[in-house]
C-alpha cells in the first residue's frame, strides 16, 4: 500500500471520528434544551389519557367545549407519553437530540456517495434548522421528510432492483407513520408526486432534452406510480381519515389567519436578517450550487429537473410561512450535496478537503448552543405558566375557566382532570371555529369577552403576563375581577361575585398584568389613598414571584407609595440584584430623591 493510500486512509478515519463526534454532541446539545413548546405538554398528556383510557378520544375532554376530536397524533403522543412515563422531562428532551440526530444521519446517508460534500450539505441544513429543533410532534416530521427523500432516491438509483422496490416500499411505511405522526404529512405525498410526475416526464422526454430529464431515469414508471397510490392510500389510515390530507385546508384552514399563529406568518426580509442568518445562507448556497455547480455523478451542469422542483419547492416553504423554513433546509440538502461534491474532488488534497468538511460538521452543534433557547432539564418555566398551576392546585378553583390558549395545553398536562381548560393549541382539529374565533376575539375585545363569559358563565381566568403581553385585556379592565397571582408569565384573576371570589380578600387591591412600570411609578409618586394599597401589592408580587425583576420594581415601587425607607432600600438592593444594568433602578431613584428629598443611601 503506498504512502498516499495510507494517507488518505488516515483522513478519511479522522474525518469519520470527528463527523461522529459532531453527531452525538448534535444530538446532546438539542437534548439539552429545556422544554418550553406550547403544544409539547398536550402531546403528553394526550398520550397519558389515550394508554390510561386505551382508545383513542372522540371527544374532547380536556375542554369543558367537549368538541370533536378531528385527529390525534397517535404516534407522536404515544412516544411523548411513554419518554416521559420512563424518563421525565429528560425523556422528552431525549427524543429531540435522537430526532436531530436522525435527521442529520438520514441526510448523509442519502447523499454519502458524493463524499465531503455529503458532509457539507447535511452540516448546513442542520445548522441552519438549530432554532427549529425542539421537542414537539411537527419536529418529529424533519427525520422523516430527510427518510422519504432517502427513500426515493434508492429506487431512483437501483430502479427495477430488489434495493429500489425496498425504496419504494419505505416510501409507503413512512407515510402511514408520519401520517400518525404530525398533519405535515401531504408534504411528503407531494414530495413523491413530484417524484413520479418527475419519472412520467423522463419517459417522454426518451432523453431529448439531456441531463434536465435523463432517459434512465424514466425506467420503473408504474412501480413508482403504484408506490405513490399505496402511500396516498395507508397515509389515509390516521384518526382523521383521508381529510388529513388536504393539508393548511383541513380542519378549518383560516385558522392560521388568526393573529396567534405566528409561526404561519410569512417570512420577511428582516426575519432571515435577524433571526435566521444561516437558514438564509444555506438557502442562497443552494441556488448557487443549482446554477454554477456540477452534477457530481454525470458532471453534467444542467441539473435533472426533479432537484430543479425539490429547489423550487424549498423556495416557495421559505417564502411562505415561518413553520416551513426548516422543510426548506431539508429539501435543498442533497442538491447541495449532488452539485458541490464535484467541484470538491476536483481539489488534489482530497484527504484535506476530507477533514475540512468533517471539521465543518461541529457547525450544527455549535449552532445549537449558540442559539437564544435556554439550556438545562426539564419545562422552561420562564416560558410556561408553571406559577399559575401551583396556585390553581393549591387553592382549587371551582367554575369555568377562562385562558390564553398558549397556556392551555400545559394546564391540561398539570391539572386534568380537576380542571378543565376553555381552548388549548388545537384549535381546528379539536374545537368549532365560530369558538376558535371568539376565544381570539375575547383575548383583547371586551364585548367579545363578555359574550363569552355570559355564554359559559366563567369564574377564574389564567392569560399571558409577559411585559407587554395584550392578552386578558378586557379582564384587567374590569372591576368585576380580581387578579390574584402574578409572575413574569401569567396572572390568575378570579370573578369577585362568583364561588371563587373568596381568593380576592389576599390577592392584588390595585395592580393589574398589564399595569405598565411607568403607570406604576407614576401611582408611586402621586398615590394618594391608594398608597398602602400599593405597598401590599408589590410585597404580594415579590412573595409570588421572589426571582422577578418585575416584582422587586412593583415592591420598590410601594415602598415610595408609604415613604418607606427602610424598604425602599431592601427593593432596590434586590432589584439590582437580579438586574444590575436595569434603568428601573436610575428611575427608582429619581421617583425617590423627588418624594423623599433624599438619596436611598441617605434613607432611613
Amino acid at each position: 500500500m503506498s504512502d498516499t493510500t495510507a494517507s488518505r486512509g488516515s483522513a478519511a478515519l479522522v474525518s469519520a471520528g470527528v463527523a461522529t463526534v459532531a453527531l452525538v454532541l448534535l444530538a446532546a446539545g438539542v437534548s439539552l434544551r429545556l422544554l418550553g413548546d406550547f403544544d409539547l405538554p398536550l402531546h403528553v398528556a394526550t398520550g397519558r389519557l389515550v394508554w390510561a383510557t386505551r382508545h383513542v378520544p372522540r371527544v374532547d375532554d380536556f375542554s369543558y367545549l367537549h368538541g370533536t376530536v378531528r385527529y390525534t397524533e397517535v404516534a407522536s403522543v404515544t412516544l411523548l407519553w411513554w419518554a416521559y412515563r420512563a424518563g421525565g422531562a429528560l425523556g422528552l428532551q431525549m427524543v429531540g437530540g435522537l430526532s436531530a440526530a436522525t435527521l442529520a444521519f438520514a441526510l448523509w446517508m442519502q447523499t454519502r456517495r458524493f463524499g465531503p460534500g455529503a458532509l457539507v450539505a447535511a452540516t448546513l441544513a442542520v445548522a441552519g434548522a438549530a432554532s427549529f429543533l425542539v421537542v414537539r410532534s411537527s419536529a418529529l416530521s424533519f427525520p422523516l421528510l430527510a427518510l422519504v427523500l432517502l427513500a426515493l432516491d434508492v429506487h431512483r438509483r437501483a430502479p427495477a432492483t430488489p434495493m429500489g422496490r425496498r425504496g419504494l416500499a419505505a416510501f409507503v411505511v413512512l407515510s402511514f407513520l408520519w401520517a400518525n405522526t404530525h398533519g405535515s404529512v401531504p408534504f411528503g405525498l407531494v414530495v413523491g408526486a413530484g417524484y413520479v410526475a418527475y419519472r412520467a416526464a423522463c419517459r417522454l422526454a426518451r432523453g431529448r432534452l439531456g441531463p434536465l430529464l435523463p432517459a434512465a431515469d424514466g425506467a420503473d414508471l408504474s412501480a413508482a406510480a403504484a408506490a405513490l397510490v399505496l402511500a396516498v392510500a395507508v397515509a389515509s389510515v390516521n384518526t382523521a381519515g383521508p381529510g388529513l390530507l388536504l393539508g393548511p385546508l383541513r380542519f378549518g384552514g383560516q385558522v392560521h389567519t388568526l393573529a396567534s399563529f405566528t409561526e404561519w406568518a410569512r417570512p420577511t426580509w428582516s426575519f432571515y436578517r435577524d433571526h435566521e442568518p444561516l437558514a438564509a445562507l444555506v438557502l442562497v448556497v443552494a441556488v448557487a450550487c443549482m446554477a454554477l455547480g456540477r452534477d457530481a455523478e454525470t458532471g453534467a451542469r444542467t441539473p435533472a429537473l426533479f432537484e430543479v422542483g425539490l429547489l423550487a419547492m424549498a423556495l416557495a416553504c421559505a417564502v411562505t410561512a415561518v413553520r416551513l423554513v426548516p422543510f426548506a433546509l431539508i429539501l435543498v440538502a442533497p442538491a447541495i450535496a449532488r452539485r458541490i461534491s464535484h467541484a470538491l474532488r476536483s481539489v488534489r488534497a482530497a484527504g484535506a478537503v476530507g477533514l475540512a468538511c468533517a471539521a465543518g460538521t461541529l457547525l450544527a452543534p455549535a449552532s445549537v448552543l449558540a442559539s437564544s433557547l435556554p439550556m438545562g432539564v426539564g419545562f422552561d418555566t420562564s416560558h410556561l405558566p408553571e406559577g399559575a398551576a401551583r396556585w390553581a392546585e393549591a387553592h382549587h378553583p371551582t367554575g369555568h375557566l377562562w385562558n390564553s390558549p398558549s397556556f392551555g395545553g400545559y394546564l391540561v398536562f398539570r391539572l386534568y382532570p380537576e380542571v378543565r381548560v376553555l381552548m388549548d393549541g388545537r384549535h381546528g382539529a379539536a374545537y368549532d371555529m365560530a369558538d376558535v374565533t371568539a376565544v381570539d376575539a375575547s383575548r383583547s375585545d371586551p364585548a367579545a369577552f363578555a359574550a363569552l363569559s355570559r355564554e359559559h358563565d366563567l369564574q377564574w381566568a389564567v392569560t399571558r403576563a409577559f411585559e407587554g403581553a395584550s392578552d386578558g385585556l378586557p379582564i384587567a379592565s374590569s372591576r368585576e375581577w380580581a387578579m390574584v397571582f402574578l409572575d413574569d408569565v401569567t396572572s390568575v384573576y378570579v370573578r369577585i361575585d362568583g364561588p371563587d371570589g373568596r381568593f380576592a380578600t389576599e390577592g392584588y387591591r390595585m395592580l393589574r398584568h398589564t399595569t405598565s412600570p411607568g403607570a406604576a411609578l407614576a401611582l408611586a409618586e402621586h398615590p394618594g389613598e391608594a398608597a398602602e394599597a400599593l405597598a401590599h401589592d408589590g410585597a404580594l408580587a415579590v412573595a409570588q414571584d421572589p426571582a422577578s425583576s418585575r416584582a422587586a420594581f412593583l415592591w420598590a415601587c410601594g415602598a415610595i407609595a408609604v415613604r418607606d425607607g427602610g424598604r425602599f432600600g431592601e427593593a432596590r438592593a434586590r432589584l439590582a440584584a437580579i438586574a444590575t444594568s436595569s434603568p428601573a433602578l436610575a428611575a427608582l431613584d429619581t421617583v425617590w430623591a423627588r418624594v423623599h428629598g433624599a438619596t436611598p443611601d441617605a434613607a432611613p
